[in-house]
């Protein structure tokens, strides 16, 4: 049994018993299990102590969104992506808004995003979230909010393939529960046809809660061969029942151990993504 099976197997039996993990292993458990971090609000000045903690506590991926004050200063991001990629990290740039996937034309700020991405960046990653625009609360028809963010969808990850880029994107379990007529039975079923990968943000400050969230949008995903990562935040002021902000750094890495313990066999599996890399330092005493 390798390292990392050995310590989600011990993570496993603890919870069973009810039990802690004593506190080195359970930050060596969580460094183990495979990874990804949303980077927001945070300068290219600290990039190099991101690398830090990302090797420090076993990130292999990172989202970031570059900061407005930084998005002109290309040599600079091309450098630090060069320095990340060159301590074994991949990075996606993040962009999006719930307005970008109400007009099938791509938005004027999408083509910047692909030219941040093309300073050395492994792909984007779409967090656009329609579920959070205007129009999806206000009005019933959702399908016809989602036949507009999936007609956007498929231009932009046709546009940013043909610049070399693969798209991921963020999805939420509702999405399962929208039919439409696009490449699949509902919205995250299409979605998942027609991008690289995906972040499942099935947010729930329980690990047993979040999987009985997302089960069903689980099975989706693997019926069409897609990859995803499964979503947990820790962002502070996000409320308790979703978020891991009030949660000790033990009981954080005993709770992902756990998860990631439970999706190892799920197809498509790439790992835990955990927003975000601020709110996550203060919950890890960092």
């Amino acid at each position: 049994m390798n390292r990392r099976r050995f310590m989600s197997a011990m993570a496993a039996l603890a919870g069973t018993m009810g039990l802690p993990l004593p506190g080195a292993a359970s930050t060596v458990g969580f460094a183990a299990i495979p990874k990804s971090l949303w980077v927001w609000k945070t300068p290219l000045t600290d990039i190099n102590n991101v690398g830090d903690f990302s090797l420090k506590y076993g990130f292999n991926t990172i989202f970031y969104s570059v900061p407005p004050a930084d998005r002109g200063s290309l040599p600079a991001l091309q450098s630090a992506l060069l320095l990340l990629k060159k301590r074994g990290l991949s990075v996606y740039i993040v962009g999006g808004a719930p307005t970008w996937g109400q007009d099938q034309n791509l938005p004027s700020s999408f083509h910047p995003l692909l030219n941040l991405a093309g300073q050395g960046a492994k792909g984007i990653c779409l967090d656009v979230e329609p579920q959070d625009s205007v129009a999806w609360k206000t009005s019933q028809n959702h399908q016809a909010i989602g036949m507009d963010y999936l007609n956007f969808l498929q231009n932009a990850v046709a546009l940013a393939k043909s610049n070399g880029l693969p798209t991921c994107v963020s999805t939420v379990p509702v999405f399962n529960n929208i039919s439409v007529s696009h490449n699949g039975a509902n919205i995250l079923g299409a979605v998942t046809s027609i991008v690289q990968a995906q972040v499942l943000m099935a947010y729930r400050s329980n690990s047993s809660a979040a999987l009985r969230v997302a089960a069903r949008s689980l099975e989706t995903i693997a019926a069409v061969n897609g990859k995803f990562w499964f979503g947990v935040t820790t962002k502070i002021g996000a409320p308790s029942t979703i978020s891991y902000a009030g949660s000790t750094a033990g009981n954080f890495h005993q709770a992902m151990i756990t998860m990631d313990a439970a999706l190892q066999n799920e197809p498509g599996y790439l790992g835990i993504a955990i927003n975000d890399y601020q709110s996550l330092r203060t919950l890890l005493g960092v």
